[in-house]
């Protein structure tokens, strides 16, 4: 799934290549790519039974940040190219933020929580 064009043509990111390369903003300190870590912690305690609102508000806050700051890619020294635009491979990566917020919402207001997932 097409994930972003770059200024330099209509080529696009698939979302492979950026599997296999986009941990690299790990590395630069990239802050939209914590969005993954909180998103993978709220999952990861949602699918324990437990309450974990403030890191899906943390996904879905660094994951906005894709709609603001602007991207750039470095494939060697010489070049950069930054993302004109954004394609629905982002969207869905930005969506599954939301659902996880929606889900933890649920879970926190919730008569009993863990009762979504089935847990409890």
């Amino acid at each position: 799934m097409p994930l972003n064009v770059f200024d330099y043509g209509s080529s696009s990111s698939r979302g492979i290549e950026i599997l296999m390369v986009g941990w690299l903003g790990l590395l630069v300190l990239d802050v939209r790519w914590y969005a993954n870590l909180f998103y993978f912690y709220c999952m990861a305690c949602l699918w324990a039974g437990k309450k974990t609102l403030g890191s899906a508000v943390a996904a879905v806050g660094f994951g906005s940040l894709t709609f603001i700051l602007p991207i750039y890619y470095y494939p060697d020294e010489g070049r950069s190219f930054k993302v004109v635009h954004l394609e629905l491979g982002a969207y869905f990566w930005f969506v599954s933020f939301l659902i996880a917020l929606a889900v933890a919402i649920y879970e926190k207001k919730g008569p009993q929580s863990g009762q979504l997932l089935g847990k409890k």
